[in-house]
């Protein structure tokens, strides 16, 4: 296909609504489609959506934006997807479905849990160029790994997938199971002590003494076997919601953490 002809697919995720546009080689935009999405304050300082709501409208986005197409579809090339960094969610790995509300990056209801990393902020900010803060995703599935009994048990049983919301949209929507590792994720950055401070930094970026040792109980220490491999998403993931079309060219989408 000439490069002229080809067309691409960006699909971003926001707080207030999921957009599907579709651009040609020039970089103008030919498609779109918007789906409103829904948030809920049900307590002070507390942030979310629905997840099986917002992971619908993701889709609704990209068919209403590829119907609109028509036949120009066959053209679509590659897709990108853009969401909120910090907002996380968790789901189960068996069947897909959320095991909890996407809690939003701008909730601070774990925000007494962070307390306990007080003493210890310059010496994570030095390991990791951040200051703890309940802004980011990984305090938030501590909260949810506390409070919520369906994550407690998927944990217990061996199903629980946890990560920012763009995993959760990544699985929904190609079927990937991948851990993404790229700078722009806080989600671990931001809370290590039971996450990326154990598997995912390398030996030289953990705290010393390892931030794991504050939490109590510290329900993620677990065989690095129980966690995923780091990898990227290539071209092993070629398709764009099942039955909607086949891409030439992978799916990019630039953050998270899946499982």
């Amino acid at each position: 296909m000439p490069t002229e002809a080809k067309l691409y697919l960006a699909v971003d995720q926001g707080g207030h609504a999921s957009r599907a546009l579709v651009f040609d080689a020039r970089g103008e935009m030919v498609a779109k489609h918007l789906c409103e999405i829904a948030t809920e304050s049900p307590r002070p300082g507390w942030v979310e959506h629905d997840a099986e709501a917002l992971a619908a409208s993701v889709q609704s986005a990209i068919s209403g934006a590829v119907e609109a197409l028509g036949a120009k579809k066959d053209r679509l090339v590659a897709a990108g997807l853009a969401t909120q960094r910090s907002s996380m969610v968790c789901w189960d790995r068996i069947t897909g479905q959320p095991l909890s509300k996407v809690i939003s990056w701008r909730d601070v209801r774990a925000a007494d849990a962070m307390k306990v990393f007080e003493a210890e902020a310059d010496a994570i900010h030095r390991k990791t160029g951040l200051y703890p803060s309940p802004h980011y995703g990984a305090s938030k599935l501590r909260w949810c790994l506390d409070h919520l009994p369906e994550v407690q048990a998927a944990l217990r049983e061996g199903r629980l997938c946890f990560g920012p919301l763009a995993s959760f949209l990544t699985a929904r929507i190609t079927g990937a199971k991948a851990t993404l590792v790229l700078e722009s994720s806080r989600l671990g950055l931001g809370f290590m002590a039971f996450l990326s401070s154990l598997v995912f930094l390398p030996l030289s970026l953990r705290p010393n003494p390892p931030l794991e040792q504050l939490v109590d109980p510290p329900v993620l220490v677990q065989p690095t076997r129980r966690l995923p491999e780091p990898v990227r998403l290539d071209g092993k993931q070629r398709r764009l919601e099942p039955g909607l079309l086949e891409l030439d060219q992978p799916l990019d989408q630039p953050d998270g953490v899946l499982e």
